[in-house]
């Protein structure tokens, strides 16, 4: 059973990064311009963001529902509130990721499109004689 529940939390790790490279691929499809760094830095900022905020959210609850570090029982409340935050909060924010990626918006067909269009400018940026590294043919603005 906990193996189950393990596959069931752990799956949405790798979607979630899968998401994160098709938006830095449309980004730079939409742009010209490939902000890797930024996108995932700022990922990683808000993961780390909301693990902090999570904590601190179980804690609260916890304490909203009576519970006692250190006592023999718990209350009935507390108990309860235990059993909200292993089940029905975790399917709660499970249900409300699994929206989020339906709106999401970019199907396989699309990836694969913007993926081919980013690799025939690829293509027609290494043909250029003296064409920069990294550019994909878009305007940059002057540096100073």
């Amino acid at each position: 059973m906990v193996i189950a529940i393990n596959i069931c939390h752990g799956i949405g790790t790798p979607i979630a990064r899968a998401f994160m490279a098709d938006a830095e691929d449309y980004g730079e499809w939409q742009s010209g311009y490939r902000n890797t760094g930024v996108s995932f830095a700022g990922n990683l900022f808000f993961l780390k963001l909301g693990l902090a905020a999570a904590g601190g959210l179980v804690g609260f609850l916890l304490s909203l529902g009576g519970y006692e570090g250190g006592a023999e029982a718990q209350s009935e409340s507390a108990l309860t509130m235990i059993v909200l935050l292993f089940t029905l909060i975790p399917a709660l924010i499970s249900a409300l990721m699994t929206l989020a990626g339906w709106r999401f918006g970019l199907d396989d067909g699309e990836m694969d499109r913007i993926r081919h269009d980013l690799e025939a400018r690829a293509g027609n940026r290494s043909g250029r004689a003296g064409a920069e590294p990294g550019a994909t043919g878009a305007a940059r603005p002057a540096t100073p």
